[in-house]
């Protein structure tokens, strides 16, 4: 058959009756290679590999009798070779199964590596261990050749370095004939396995645990035949299951073991769709909505890895966001992802999850702080050429303002490049589920900055009296410590390997620079429209008179081009770095935040009680006209205010963020932001006048903090976080 015609929209009723085991089958017919006599194999499934397997037994010299569509008998008596057909064992995924079952009984094979579905890698590793513990000499490329020593295989104890269905079943027909006892520990316990252990017992075999981690078989001399039934099949009945969850419906499914199908129905059922077992039966049913969940796949008993895709096809179904984790195979298994997103489905695949994708996060870390690093130097690079023009915005008509405003904005230039670094660092170790080491780098960064303040600024002893530009330097100096000890802890910690061959002359990888920048351009646009919108305040403080005050404001600007800018690039950062780490990403963003909610809400309560007790104090430092300190004081106080809601404004934008809820965010900013200006000139024309200003700026920072603190508690109560393991 070509292709399906499928007319959806219509729920399924019925009933239908399940074959047998795929991978039972796939393991059981080549099984039949080691008895010496005729063996009848019922409940066997209609599928192509096995009527591929059937055709090399035949070509190997085993006569193969077909008794109905699903009974066969095969005779294993006149076997003349230990070599199958390259061109038809190519064509199967499960030809490795011939290794074991030739090995075992002839003491040699030679088969070529398996072909079949391409979802990924299927490495033979640990089933060449296995052989090799049993006294085989075996010789890999594209052909396997197995020989053992003696022309028969010892029994040895095997452990298995990682759970796998194909070496634990391989290992297991091996030394089902091998001379002594052989153990396979760390087995795994799939209920095919299971099915192949009581197949060959009944032909005459010792297999004992199997479906547990250790398995014990001692060696027989021969096989004998014998009939054996298959198991149905789990994942068949899982996706008549899904089908139902996915179209609404009524289905009773026959000749199924529901111990088998508990892994399935347990996350069905999460979602509102309604299971009842019987004997051998499950009538599965649903008429309400589907709920959203999280699935990890996993050796049995775990989610099956085969059911992943159609589960993912029914959570698109689901209301809400839900997370599905491959953690058998890999990202490969996620390429029908694309077919979905044809058919309208909102689908997203994070490329580094599963086994042997950390290089691709590594990647995507160098593209982010290459790309970061050099956002930082354009702008300060841009900043210094036009520092003038900037200063010269702001008309300050007073010679020492002016020289005083162009010396702190070019330090502050330098300031730049340190924080599009640091806050590019600190969301990709927070995306990593790790807000200790910034949170003490900044710490000691403050304390730096707290020290030399006083230091610089007012020059005690034998240091300069710097004023205003030592302030700045200060900031520089402080932001350039809180940098280098972040730098140094990813060296020395490693953290995927952030910094591992990055320069800024290295190529970015076209799919990291496409998904940085659709997050992050936006981001930035919107810090950089928030810095306009704060320059045109400024300039309207400055109409006032008060040039001390616009003095000290231009800086300010310079610097928040940056900050603000480099908060939403890292926030695009933490919400790609977090996807792009898979399972836990949910959970690591809620202690993120919530460690960050406490941190910057106690940094801006310092803030406000030193701005409201101590106005006098912070503006005597910085300004000596009368006039300027009692527009700062007042400036200094409402800001106070304010300060601790911008905090948790930006946290909480990195917390959504990471949650791929940034849209949002931004319409959120873009809304208040814009409202910023008509707000300020509103209120500077009554009876507030320069006051006003400043309340329109406060007041629309502490909005802001409070929606998006509530938007995000809206969130985690819709939404669990906590992934499936």
């Amino acid at each position: 058959m070509n292709k399906y015609i499928i007319h959806g929209g219509r729920p399924l009723m019925g009933e239908v009756t399940i074959s047998g085991a795929k991978n039972a089958a796939v393991a059981i017919i080549p099984a039949a290679l080691l008895v010496d006599g005729v063996c009848r194999i019922e409940n066997i499934p209609q599928i192509s590999d096995v009527t591929l397997l059937f055709s090399i037994l035949e070509e190997l010299g085993a006569r193969v009798r077909v008794l109905n569509r699903h009974t066969v008998e095969i005779d294993s008596r006149h076997v003349h070779s230990t070599q199958p057909s390259f061109e038809l064992v190519r064509r199967i995924r499960a030809s490795y199964y011939l290794l074991g079952a030739l090995l075992g009984r002839f003491g040699k094979a030679t088969v070529a590596m398996p072909g079949g579905c391409n979802f990924g890698v299927r490495p033979i590793d640990q089933h060449v261990k296995g052989f090799r513990a049993m006294g085989a000499e075996v010789t890999e490329g594209n052909l396997v050749q197995a020989v053992a020593k003696g022309g028969r295989l010892t029994g040895a104890a095997v452990y298995l370095d990682m759970v796998s269905v194909g070496a634990t079943m391989n290992i297991m027909m091996a030394a089902a004939l091998a001379e002594g006892t052989t153990t396979i520990e760390n087995a795994a316990k799939e209920p095919h396995i299971v099915d192949l252990a009581n197949f060959l017992n009944s032909m005459g075999a010792d297999i004992k645990g199997a479906g547990t981690d250790s398995i014990r078989i001692r060696g027989v001399e021969k096989l004998n035949g014998g009939t054996y039934c298959i198991i149905p099949d789990q994942i068949e009945a899982g996706t008549y299951m899904a089908a139902v969850a996915a179209a609404g419906g009524r289905l009773l499914i026959r000749n199924v073991i529901p111990k088998h199908m508990d892994c399935i129905s347990a996350k069905l059922t999460e979602m509102g769709v309604t299971v009842e077992e019987e004997d051998d039966t499950l009538l599965v049913s649903r008429s309400g909505p589907l709920q959203r969940t999280n699935v990890k796949t996993q050796p049995y008993p775990g989610f099956p890895t085969d059911m992943q895709p159609q589960i993912a096809v029914v959570l698109s179904l689901a209301q809400g966001t839900s997370l599905v984790t491959e953690g058998v195979y890999g990202a490969n298994r996620f390429k029908y992802m694309d077919e979905l997103r044809r058919m309208g489905g909102q689908v997203q695949v994070a490329q580094c999850i599963g086994r042997g994708d950390r290089e691709k996060a590594h990647g995507f870390a160098q593209a982010a702080v290459q790309l970061s690093a050099a956002m930082g130097i354009a702008y300060a690079v841009l900043c210094l050429i036009f520092v003038n023009q900037m200063v010269g915005f702001f008309r300050l008509e007073d010679a020492e303002a002016q020289a005083a405003a162009l010396a702190y904005t070019k330090i502050a230039c330098g300031l730049i490049v340190f924080s599009f670094l640091t806050l590019t660092l600190t969301g990709l170790y927070t995306a990593q589920g790790d807000s200790k080491t910034p949170f003490m780098a900044n710490l000691i960064g403050l304390v730096t900055n707290m020290i030399l303040d006083p230091v610089l600024i007012l020059g005690p002893g034998p240091f300069p009296k710097l004023g205003v530009p030592g302030a700045a330097i200060a900031t520089v100096t402080a932001q350039f410590i809180v940098m280098s000890i972040m730098i140094i802890c990813v060296i020395k910690q490693k953290k995927e390997n952030v910094l591992k061959g990055t320069h800024l002359l290295t190529k970015i990888p076209a799919p990291y620079l496409n998904g940085i920048c659709r997050i992050g351009i936006p981001t930035a646009i919107q810090g950089m429209a928030y810095c306009i919108i704060s320059m045109v305040l400024t300039r309207m403080v400055s109409a006032f008179g008060a040039e001390a005050v616009a003095t000290q404001r231009v800086g300010g600007q310079i610097e928040s081009v940056s900050w603000n800018t480099a908060d939403g690039f890292a926030s695009a950062l933490n919400a790609f770095t977090a996807q792009n780490y898979g399972a836990g990403k949910m959970n690591r963003v809620r202690k993120g935040y919530h460690a960050s909610l406490w941190t910057v809400g106690i940094w801006g309560l310092i803030i406000t009680l030193v701005f409201v007790f101590a106005p006098n104090t912070i503006a005597t430092i910085f300004f000596h006209e009368p006039k300027a300190i009692t527009i700062a004081v007042g400036y200094l106080i409402i800001i106070g205010f304010s300060e601790g809601f911008m905090c948790i404004e930006l946290t909480t934008i990195g917390a959504l963020s990471g949650l791929g809820m940034t849209r949002l965010c931004s319409i959120i900013s873009i809304i208040f932001t814009g409202s910023r200006i008509p707000l300020a000139i509103f209120l500077k024309n009554t009876s507030l006048g320069l006051h006003g200003i400043w309340w329109a700026f406060s007041s629309t920072s502490i909005i802001k903090g409070i929606i998006f603190v509530c938007v995000f508690f809206w969130v985690t109560r819709k939404q669990t976080y906590e992934t499936t393991m």
